[in-house]
């Protein structure tokens, strides 16, 4: 695929409205990141050197989204609109096959034990908890990402998930992404499958005096965070945390 098809496969795709969250935003990162609305925005590496990265809103220029790449682009924190440090992301794995887990101050669910962070001292001293797991594979020129939540422990202390965003990245040069919200299937209430529906898309917006620049668009109801997280996750750069996707810069 091209770039024009790329672009024009996204330009053309309808995203509806996100409803995996319900109306109280169940299972988002955090609740300021809980799209009360449409919302486009921009995002721009925070320096030449591409350390990090922010996400500004097309509709108050507000930087709603921003985060600091550390550990060789392997770890990032993340911050809200206040500047509020909200979560804690570490990679590991390969080029083609590669799990972001997330980590939050707060629990996932009931009991829910800390995390063994102990080797990462960039969170020495705070006591996190594992909330999500980004789940890459990558190709030439395309990438999928799947973004699920921790719901629970297996009996050998594995995590339980709840899939709820899908990324796919056209098969094209340039950065073009669509993502969708996972929906579980049920037939005379045994899962059958998974549906998916576009509720956001992600692509080049070329570049600025800033540097690169990548754009989203994304419905009401969504998880902000977990939107760009999981879209920034099919950069073909690899080990992505906190780097400006698709710049090949970190």
């Amino acid at each position: 695929m091209g770039n024009k098809q790329a672009k024009a496969a996204i330009d053309n795709l309808q995203i509806a409205p996100c409803t995996i969250h319900g109306s109280n935003g169940t299972n988002v990162l955090n609740d300021a990141f809980f799209t009360a609305t449409d919302l486009a925005i921009k995002g721009y590496a925070k320096s030449t050197a591409g350390r990090g990265y922010e996400y500004i809103s097309r509709a108050d220029g507000g930087v709603v989204f921003h985060a600091n790449s550390l550990g060789k682009g392997k770890k990032a924190v993340c911050y809200d609109r206040s500047n509020h440090e909200v979560a804690f992301l570490k990679v590991k794995g390969a080029f083609d096959e590669e799990e972001q887990r997330i980590y939050r101050d707060t629990p996932a669910y009931p009991d829910q034990a800390p995390a063994d962070l102990g080797d990462d001292e960039e969170v020495e001293g705070k006591k996190l908890y594992h909330f999500a797991t980004i789940n890459v594979t990558r190709e030439m020129r395309k990438a999928e990402a799947m973004y699920s939540v921790v719901t629970g422990n297996y009996d050998d202390g594995e995590p339980q998930y709840l899939q709820l965003y899908k990324a796919e990245k056209l098969p094209a040069q340039k950065f073009y992404v669509q993502i969708f919200m996972v929906q579980e299937q049920k037939v005379g209430g045994v899962p059958v499958g998974h549906s998916s529906v576009p509720v956001a898309k992600m692509f080049d917006g070329g570049m600025t005096l800033k540097g690169p620049k990548m754009d989203f668009e994304m419905t009401e109801g969504c998880d902000l965070a977990a939107i760009v997280l999981v879209g920034q996750a099919c950069s073909l750069t690899g080990n992505t945390a906190g780097a400006m996707s698709g710049t090949g810069v970190y």
